[in-house]
């Protein structure tokens, strides 16, 4: 699905996901969820590449999406996006940045919750965890 806009960058997309990890889920919101973090990581991305990875933890799966770009400082992604929803609020309709709040929120309304690893000059991790399925 977004092999074309991670070549078109000159970045590699590339997943690692066991083919019997299997979630219980609502399967629509889960591929929003994962569009929207492959989507922004291929798009703030600038070299390297990005990582979709599905990967036992617990009795649960982690979901991640990795990407070598910037990355946030502590506290920079909330005032990232606290500028994003002022923007929005002021009728601007280009308020990018609120990606990962709507991606949290449909985290959220699955159970579970964002993790969000970044270091500036080493890349980000977004990821949440999904009860594996008991079938």
């Amino acid at each position: 699905m977004f092999n074309e806009d991670a070549t078109a960058k000159g970045i590699k997309l590339a997943a690692r996901v066991n083919p019997d990890a299997v979630v219980a889920c609502d399967a629509t919101m889960l591929m929003r969820i994962l569009s929207n973090l492959v989507g922004n990581a291929i798009k703030y991305t600038d070299r390297g590449g990005v990582l979709l990875a599905c990967r036992p933890h617990g009795d649960n799966l982690r979901l991640a999406v990795y990407d070598p770009r910037q990355g946030f400082a502590d506290g920079e992604f909330a005032q990232l996006t606290q500028r994003a929803m002022r923007r929005l609020e002021d009728g601007d309709p280009a308020g990018h940045g609120l990606g990962l709040d709507i991606t949290s929120v449909l985290i959220a309304e699955m159970g579970s919750a964002h993790e969000c690893r970044s270091e500036p000059g080493r890349g980000s991790a977004i990821g949440f965890l999904m009860a594996k399925s008991r079938e």
